[in-house]
């Protein structure tokens, strides 16, 4: 969430302090919105892999079973990482690319706007559910 708040003040700066159009913030709200999910999407998962790593040769399970089940649980849990992560930047990536600074957003790609915003909620409340708000 605090990604889309900075996003919103980005919008809000380049609009009003930047004498832009309104256009041109929303695209640099949603171009930071972008950087903002990949910056952190990068993080996460090294975190998680190194946790992953860190588990798998401190476990004192042993044996097959404790393998397999050390592993079914890192890959669910990469998996889901992987599809709320996926949604983010997928819904944010459409929201970007919907439109240019030279058009009004009469001309911009009604579809790409409507998807992104689904792609991105979606994510979005996949991630509160998840426990991982912070990073959103």
């Amino acid at each position: 969430m605090p990604g889309i708040v900075i996003a919103i003040i980005v919008a809000a700066w380049v609009t009003l302090i930047g004498n832009n159009t309104m256009e041109a913030g929303y695209l640099s709200g949603v171009g930071f919105l972008w950087a903002w999910y990949w910056i952190w999407t990068i993080f996460i998962s090294i975190i998680v892999v190194i946790m992953m790593l860190w588990e798998e040769t401190q476990s004192n399970l042993g044996g097959l079973l404790g393998f397999a089940a050390g592993g079914a649980l890192s890959i669910l849990v990469i998996a889901g990482l992987a599809i709320r992560r996926a949604l983010l930047l997928i819904g944010t990536y459409l929201l970007m690319t919907a439109g240019t600074v030279w058009m009004t957003f009469a001309e911009f790609s009604t579809s790409k706007l409507i998807f992104g915003t689904l792609f991105l909620l979606t994510g979005l409340v996949m991630s509160r559910r998840a426990g991982s708000s912070s990073s959103n």
